[in-house]
């Protein structure tokens, strides 16, 4: 009888005890940071993302920084309803925007709701709030206007991979994140994460739509985690690993030096930088612009290097043509006066190639061949809300 009395006892206080440890371990042992990689989006509370109770990660909605600007009156918002209803009965609900400035007015439409926010700083934040398959959709017709339905599907698959790793990384207070510590929105509507321009034209966004509905709520991992999303339109017949270009980037071996599908004797392009307004820009002399390898820098003066993006970045920013490709021969003209910058192939060569995938899709291929020549040894995996 006592030692029944005894065992209870026993097996109480180890139930009691496992609990406790249970509680105050739970949160180490499960952390964020360590199960990163298979964290879910649901668990995020963030301006920037509101997951969907129902319908998988591509009924959510985030909010994406359409752009900046110093004066209220630069913003008009024309109004907001439904701006088109799909094949499938669907009405869309979206926002009209023009933007104003010295030389011109531009107009765009765009899914879901826009909202004009006050910066901390100073001016005006536009900001898109709009769901993912959306946002997918009118990035697709951003970047590639003519695409067939396979090629568009592999880029639909890299966008939502984008986005997702986007939401991981800030939830994690990663150093990969695009925009760290932005408190307002997920991601910009630049190259800096993915051309978009919203409903550019309907026709056209119907199409995209199916795309992205024929991979939902599909992205591509390795090891267990989303992969690093990039794509450029047009190589010239050579893929260069994206750690090159990009030289932060880690664990990514599934970046490779390939010959690409992509149609050779692609026509060149020519930028002409006057030599005082880069001078401007930079705020010092530029005598000269070179170019070094592996690791990749643009290099000011034979000292002063840039990475792809610090170069172009500045470059949009003040208005002149941006550089087409990292690929690239300078020389000067105009008696010195100016830099005549000749290269070849559209964006930075590195992760899928649009052109590329455009002719694979054309022999036979369907999205997944592409993403795997392109992503060597990465998976497909479904997003687990």
């Amino acid at each position: 009888m006592n030692y029944e009395i005894t065992l209870k006892k026993s097996i109480c206080l180890i139930i009691i005890f496992g609990g406790f440890i249970l509680f105050f371990l739970w949160p180490v042992i499960f952390s964020p940071f360590v199960l990163s990689a298979l964290a879910s989006p649901a668990a995020v509370t963030q301006p920037y993302f509101i997951s969907s109770a129902a319908g998988g990660f591509d009924e959510s909605t985030i909010a994406v920084l359409i752009d900046r600007k110093k004066y209220l009156s630069e913003i008009i918002l024309s109004g907001a309803g439904i701006i088109c209803i799909t094949p499938a009965g669907e009405k869309i609900n979206g926002s009209f925007v023009s933007f104003m400035d010295k030389e011109k007015k531009s107009s765009f439409t765009f899914a879901g709701e826009v909202k004009i926010i006050p910066c901390a700083s100073g001016g005006y934040e536009l900001i898109n709030l709009v769901r993912v398959k959306d946002y997918i959709a009118c990035v697709l017709i951003s970047e590639l206007a003519s695409g067939d339905y396979q090629t568009w599907r592999s880029l639909a698959v890299l966008v939502r991979t984008m986005v997702y790793k986007e939401i991981i990384d800030r939830s994690c207070d990663s150093s990969e994140a695009r925009h760290p510590g932005a408190a307002d929105f997920l991601i910009c509507a630049r190259t800096h994460c993915a051309s978009y321009r919203g409903v550019l034209s309907k026709h056209l966004y119907f199409k995209a739509l199916k795309a992205a509905k024929g991979t939902e709520n599909i992205i591509l991992t390795h090891g267990g985690r989303p992969v690093y999303s990039l794509y450029s339109s047009a190589c010239g017949g050579k893929i260069v690993r994206a750690q090159i270009i990009y030289h932060a980037l880690s664990g990514c071996e599934y970046f490779e030096d390939k010959t690409c599908h992509c149609p050779k004797g692609l026509p060149a392009w020519k930028n002409i930088y006057d030599g005082k307004k880069l001078s401007r820009l930079f705020g010092y002399s530029v005598r000269d612009i070179e170019t070094s390898d592996n690791p990749y820098y643009i290099v000011i003066n034979k000292k002063i290097r840039y990475t792809f993006d610090e170069f172009i970045s500045r470059i949009e920013k003040s208005g002149l043509t941006r550089l087409k490709s990292p690929f690239f021969k300078v020389s000067r003209g105009g008696d010195g006066a100016f830099f005549v910058i000749e290269g070849v192939g559209l964006g930075h060569c590195a992760g899928l190639c649009i052109e590329g995938a455009r002719a694979m899709s054309k022999a036979g291929a369907d999205f997944k061949k592409i993403l795997n020549y392109y992503y060597k040894s990465c998976i497909l995996k479904s997003v687990d809300l």
